[in-house]
């Protein structure tokens, strides 16, 4: 029987991994998680063991969320309950060190952060689309796209109602990219930034859902916006406003359109029928980056995409979306490609990638 184990990575990462995982558990599979020394439960920093914890600590987590690892079963259940991710399995789960000789697995699965070093590793895509392999790499589809759709059938939309993923902190836009500034400059900036949007909202938008990141760096936590933020703004507007912490694809599917400011969310919506906005004045993307083929993709082909506004376009982009968007021959060609990507069976793809390694050895 081959023994699949998820290789150390940081935690909002194991987004990729949620939506297999009940598969391959049902298949049989022994599943286990790389945790340093082999126990669950604790978060390390740089290697050295911070929070002594059976279960995951997220305060602990948000002070460096880049830099915290973190492998335990309340981690995964946290992540699978901020995206909406029903993960049955999550228990069955076995947490191992493989440097000590215990557990010698037959495949390592990881996210398409980590680097290929041996024929028996498969990276399953985070941001992506492709599933990378020793030999290449083969085109699945993406996972959050395929958890998307699942819910998209069994939740009905509500008109007017607009969500907003909260942007996070510590990612250039509220706050540096992974530093820290006071605390009354990120509150600040937090409400010269909603502020500004709420006032931008047509009337047709009756409430707005504002999901908090579920890798919020300092005072970006829920309980600080809350406290500090939307106490300033409630009054302000007449427009129904909700913050949440939970059940990021729910909202996705119940909200009529989707704001984001740079957001990996809209990976997921390329090629759907949801109505979605980026504003691109807050987006900010490594141009120059050559290692991640999702920024590349993104920094290639997002001046084809309509949905791509600046804050003068938002108001008007909201009040009349369809005749808003206007595709351009080039965009229509990106439109098709993404479409296919959107509707691919990504778990059937990959567990049959999986299972061509397993022949190979």
């Amino acid at each position: 029987m081959k023994i699949l184990i998820f290789k150390k990575t940081l935690m909002q990462r194991y987004r990729a991994l949620l939506h297999i995982l009940d598969e391959l558990l049902d298949a049989g599979h022994e599943v286990f998680a790389y945790r340093r020394g082999g126990k669950q439960g604790s978060i390390s920093k740089g290697g050295k063991q911070i929070t002594p914890s059976e279960d995951y600590n997220p305060a602990t987590w948000y002070k460096a969320p880049w830099d915290i690892d973190c492998a335990s079963s309340g981690a995964i259940h946290y992540m699978a309950r901020q995206l909406g991710i029903e993960v049955k399995g999550i228990n069955k789960i076995q947490w191992a060190d493989p440097r000590k000789g215990k557990v010698k697995p037959d495949l390592i699965l990881g996210t398409d952060y980590v680097a290929l070093k041996s024929t028996n590793q498969i990276n399953i895509p985070y941001n992506d689309f492709f599933c990378k392999t020793y030999w290449g790499d083969a085109l699945v589809g993406n996972g959050m796209c395929e958890s998307f759709k699942k819910r998209q059938n069994k939740v009905e939309e509500v008109k007017g109602q607009l969500l907003i993923p909260h942007p996070g902190g510590g990612r250039t836009i509220l706050s540096p990219l992974r530093d820290h500034i006071a605390k009354w400059e990120v509150i600040e900036n937090n409400i010269k930034l909603f502020r500004k949007m709420l006032k931008l909202l047509p009337s047709t938008i009756t409430k707005v859902i504002i999901k908090i990141h579920p890798a919020p760096y300092l005072y970006c936590d829920i309980t600080t916006f809350e406290e500090k933020v939307m106490s300033k703004l409630y009054d302000e507007f007449d427009v129904d406003i909700e913050v949440v912490n939970s059940d990021m694809l729910g909202h996705m599917c119940k909200s009529e359109y989707i704001l984001t400011l740079g957001s990996s969310t809209t990976i997921w919506l390329l090629g759907s029928d949801k109505k979605w906005l980026n504003i691109t004045e807050c987006a900010k993307y490594d141009l120059d980056s050559k290692k991640r083929r999702d920024k590349q993709e993104r920094t290639k082909n997002w001046q084809y995409w309509p949905q791509n506004i600046t804050f003068e376009e938002m108001t008007d982009a909201l009040s009349d979306y369809n005749n808003f968007i206007q595709w351009s021959d080039d965009g229509l060609i990106l439109q098709k490609l993404y479409n296919g990507r959107f509707n691919m069976n990504c778990t059937e793809n990959i567990i049959e990638v999986i299972d061509n390694v397993g022949r190979r050895k």
